[in-house]
C-alpha cells in the first residue's frame, strides 16, 4: 500500500499572493456558514470521518515530522504523542461532547469532572 502524501505540494502562507489569501478567507467564511447550519448528527459524522481519515495518515505524519527534524525513525514516539495522539483524542472528545449535547441538550461536563484514569 502506498503511503499517502501527508504534505502535498502547496505554497507556504508567506509565499501566497494577497488574492490567494483573500480567496482562501472567502472559502473559509462560506464553509463556516455552511457548517453553522448542519445538524448535530452531521457534525458527529464529520468528526468521525475526520478521525478515521487522520488515522489513515497518522503513521506517515509522525514519520514525516520525525524526518523533518532530522531524527531517526526510532524517535518517532515523540511525534506520535504530539501529533496523531492529540488530533485523534481531540476529535474523540468533540464526538463525545456533540453526542452528549444531542442526548441531553447540554455539553458534557463529565469530560471535565471524570476521575483521572491514571490514578
Amino acid at each position: 500500500m502506498a503511503k499517502p502524501d501527508v504534505f502535498p505540494s502547496a505554497p507556504h502562507a508567506g509565499a501566497m499572493a494577497p488574492s490567494q489569501i483573500d480567496a482562501s478567507v472567502a472559502r473559509l467564511k462560506a464553509g463556516a456558514r455552511r457548517f453553522a447550519r448542519i445538524s448535530l448528527d452531521e457534525r458527529i459524522a464529520l468528526a468521525r470521518t475526520l478521525q478515521r481519515g487522520y488515522m489513515r495518515i497518522a503513521a506517515a505524519a509522525a514519520e514525516a515530522a520525525t524526518k523533518a527534524k532530522g531524527l531517526p525513525l526510532e524517535a518517532a514516539g515523540d511525534e506520535w504523542g504530539s501529533g496523531p495522539l492529540v488530533v485523534v483524542r481531540g476529535l474523540r472528545l468533540i464526538i463525545e461532547s456533540l453526542e452528549a449535547l444531542k442526548r441531553t441538550g447540554a455539553g458534557s461536563a463529565s469530560i471535565l469532572s471524570a476521575p483521572c484514569p491514571l490514578k
